[in-house]
This record gives C-alpha cells, structure tokens and sequence, in this order.
C-alpha cells in the first residue's frame, strides 16, 4: 500500500489543557508521495459477437400458427432450459441456461468451469502519523480518485472497503525543578456525550460504505515520570508520543450498489472524502512543568473489486447450438433461425437426436436460434371391432367399440363416422352414443342397411389428431343379432346361427 497525503489551509487547532502549550508548527509539510493505483484500462468499443435464441411452446391462440416453428406474440417460453455450444468438430465449447423469457446467449468461449474469481485492490492514504503530514482537523477528498470498475473485464460480485484511520499526538514535557519530579498524563478523548468535539473521523462518498469511527488512547496506568532537572544542566524536554487506531471494514454485494462501482463512458471515477477531528489532553503533578503535543491523523483506505472474468469472445466459424437435455413434458417440434423455419435434420421431431441449429459466425451477432417444443398429443385409440344389428325391416345400429383413450366428446359427434356403400355411396349417422363402460359408441346410419350387402364405415377417430380410417362390415360375419318383432325375442348371432336370448 501507498500513501495518499495532502494537507489544507485553516486546520484548527488540537485542544490543549491549562498547562500545555502548543508549539509553532514551522516545518512545512513533505511532498505527496506518488501513487499506485489501478492501470487505465480503457472501455472495449466494439462487443463480443453473440449467438442467442429462445426455447418456447410453439402452440398459438391462432391455429394457423401453432406449430410453425416461429416464436408468435403469446407463446410460452421455457425458463432454465439448457442449450449447448459446439464448435466445428462437435467439441462442447459452452453451455448457457435460458432466463425467465426463454432466452439464452453465447457470448464467449470457457476456458475452465466453473471460472475463478479475479481482484483488482486500490488503496487510498491520508498522511502519514510518523511524519506529522496531516495536522488534525481536516475535511479533505480521497487522492487519488477511486478507480471505478471496468465492465469489460468481467461481472463486478462484490467490493471490500476497509479504512484503518491512525491518530498520534505527540507529547513534550519539560521538569524545571530541580528538587522534585514530575509526573506528566497524556491522553486522546474520544468522542462522547461529554465530549462533544472528542475525536472521531468519518469515511463518506464511498457508495454503501459510510464509515464512522471514535478510537480513544491515552499512556500506562500511573502516568510518566520525569525526574528533577540537574541544577548545572538545562533541562531536557522528555517526548512521549500516544497513538490510537480504528479498523472498520464494508463488504458490499447488493446489485444496486455495485452497479455504482461500475464505469460508463460519462463517469469513470468516483471522489470520497475523510474527514476527521482530534482532541488530545495533557495533564501533570509536583515539579515544575512545561508542556506541549502536536497531533496527527492517518488513514488508509483499501478498495477491493472482485469479479468473474468475461469469457474469451466467440472466434468467426462454424458451430453448433444444441438443446438438450430435452425440456420435460414436451417433444421437440421444429427450429427457426433468425425467422426462417429450418428444414428437418435428422429424427422426426421428438424421436432420437436432440434438436440442433447450424451457425456460421462472422464478425455480426447470430440472433434468434430458436427451438420450438410441442405438447405430445395422446396416443389415438384403435377399432376393436365392429358389430351390426336388426335385419329386414328393423333399423340399423352398428356397435363400433374402441381399444384406447377415448375422447367422448368426439365419439358422441356423428360427423366422424359416416357408411359407404359398394357404389361409393356415403349414408350419413344420424346418431352416435358413447358408452364409457364398454368403451364403445353405438351408431344409428340415416337409412337402414341391407343384413346380406357389405359396407365400409368411415371413421375420424375419437382423439386429438382424429386420424381417419375405415372398417368394412356386412353379411353374417359382422351380423350380432336381431330382434324377431313378432314375439319380441332377440337373437343373437354365434359363428353365423341364431341363438335365442330372451
């Protein structure tokens, strides 16, 4: 650590007792000494070139545009979803998180994970005590100014502000007798209820670390002795010098304040001021006295910045962005670069390889590598079989029961199914039952159909993606009874026989 001294026009003057006297302070003080402080490290002017995107639920309000691989006003992003960074021979050079909106950004290659922490200590000294440099009183600005913190050096974590403030007083005492000794007192009064104007010293300026201190000394228990002067001799001045010290220590980590340690193009440096007070007491008994104290003040005051290095910038070339591992609850659905949709690269959306977009950097920022994510779609049931029943005259039901997760709503809708006849022919449903406990739906065709013909039913199955298939039917095979009118008997088909049930 250096020192930091100057001196000011107009100081008062250290209170001195009844029997004290102060004598002409005639030495002029010493020259600043020089400073070591932080190089100037000049702002970057240009950025690192950065490959950014999203991670989002591509499902849109507007049909037409869910599912289209571009991230739409409204669509959900994925916080916390982990993207990587591969340079042109597949190596994994970063990874990146995305942030509460879904978004990740790559603006630098890691050297070592995770990164050390780097500091950077300026220190900042008032006087000197054992050169009587700085009188007490004094109200002076910090010198030189603080060095604020660089931002392209990396991110600012926390700053330590330590003060150690020193004050000393120098006391000398003359015995003129020549029969007795005298015993001399000296003391340094801090600050008190008593003691309004005692000693204290304040540390202000300095964002978040105001510092305030009231450090008291005085000599050893039972005073000084200073025995009787020689008769033949002139007396000897005897000094005595008492020296307090504070030490008070700020750790600042609150964005905020730290944000105020941070360099801008308009203000690189920031002034702090020390002020202090000092108020030393001198007090003797038997011989004759003669006494007189000059007072000093020092302080040095150390700011450390510490701070995670900004990663080396990304290098022109090819790479890759990478999301995985794959966001939980969803499937992978399609990627876009910069608004354009990319063509599939590899597995079907959801199956295999993780998704991945293709970059070329130059020396201009890649944005808007996009990764779009869909809601799986429940898996569609599937025909278990299909049974017809009434004859002749009698209507038409046709029992088609289902293996799988049904949609109700879409089972009971008779748009979804409709008959096709050997001419191709479409008769429409009239009526489509759903029953939850046979997992089947019961379908009423518009007109009634020949026992002996075969037909095809159409069907839009009953789930989300309502995929479209059809099962043939007619003749005995697919006959499960009638009803014979008459005696109001049922009978049920086995193996092409009528067998009565009722």
């Amino acid at each position: 650590m250096t020192a930091l001294g100057w001196i000011t026009g107009g100081l008062r003057r250290p209170f001195v007792s009844r029997q004290v006297r102060e004598p002409r302070r005639a030495a002029k003080m010493k020259a600043r000494p020089q400073l070591e402080t932080l190089e100037t490290i000049e702002l970057l002017s240009a950025a690192c070139p950065v490959i950014s995107g999203h991670v989002f639920l591509d499902e849109n309000t507007n049909p037409t545009l869910t599912n289209n691989g571009i991230l739409d006003p409204g669509e959900k992003r994925f916080p916390n979803a982990q993207v990587e960074l591969l340079d042109a021979t597949g190596k994994l050079v970063a990874t990146a998180t995305t942030d509460q909106n879904g978004f990740y950004a790559f603006t630098g290659v890691s050297n070592s994970a995770p990164q050390t922490p780097v500091t950077v200590t300026q220190t900042l000294t008032i006087g000197d005590v054992n050169n009587n440099q700085v009188l007490t009183n004094f109200n002076q600005p910090l010198s030189p100014n603080l060095q604020l913190f660089n931002p392209s050096l990396g991110t600012l974590t926390s700053v330590n502000v330590t003060a150690d403030v020193s004050f000393k007083s120098v006391f000398t005492y003359t015995n003129t007798s020549t029969k007795s000794p005298a015993i001399f007192t000296a003391a340094i009064v801090p600050k008190n209820a008593a003691n309004p104007d005692g000693t204290t010293y304040t540390l202000s300026g300095i964002p978040g670390a105001t510092i305030t201190g009231t450090p008291s000394g005085s000599t050893p228990p039972g005073g000084i002795v200073v025995p009787a002067a020689d008769p033949n001799v002139p007396p000897v001045p005897f000094q005595f010098p008492v020296q307090v010290t504070d030490h008070r220590v700020a750790n600042i980590t609150d964005p905020a304040t730290l944000a105020q340690y941070t360099a801008s193009p308009s203000q690189s440096t920031l002034t702090g001021t020390m002020a202090a007070v000092a108020k030393a007491t001198s007090s003797a008994s038997d011989g004759n006295k003669a006494s007189a104290v000059m007072t000093s003040a020092s302080s040095v005051v150390t700011v450390t910045f510490t701070y995670v290095p900004t990663l080396p910038c990304l290098t022109a070339g090819k790479y890759t962005v990478v999301q995985t591992p794959e966001v939980s609850s969803v499937i992978d659905g399609k990627e876009s670069q910069n608004g354009v949709v990319l063509p599939p690269n590899g597995s079907p959306p959801g199956v295999g390889t993780p998704q991945s977009i293709p970059v070329t950097l130059v020396n201009a920022d890649s944005p808007n590598n996009d990764f779009a994510k869909l809601v799986p779609t429940p898996l569609c049931p599937v025909v278990g079989g299909l049974v017809r029943f009434g004859v002749h005259h009698q209507q038409t039901q046709l029992v088609l029961s289902f293996i799988g997760t049904v949609d109700p709503t879409q089972a009971n809708t008779p748009g979804n199914y409709s008959v096709v006849t050997p001419q191709g022919q479409r008769i429409p449903i009239v009526s489509a039952t759903f029953d939850a406990t046979t997992n089947s739906v019961t379908l009423v065709p518009a007109r009634r159909l020949n026992a002996h013909y075969h037909f095809t039913l159409s069907v839009k199955l009953p789930c989300n993606n309502g995929t479209e298939i059809t099962v043939p039917f007619g003749g005995k095979a697919t006959l499960g009874g009638f009803t014979n009118e008459a005696h109001n008997h049922f009978f049920k088909f086995v193996n092409g026989h009528a067998i009565r049930v009722n």
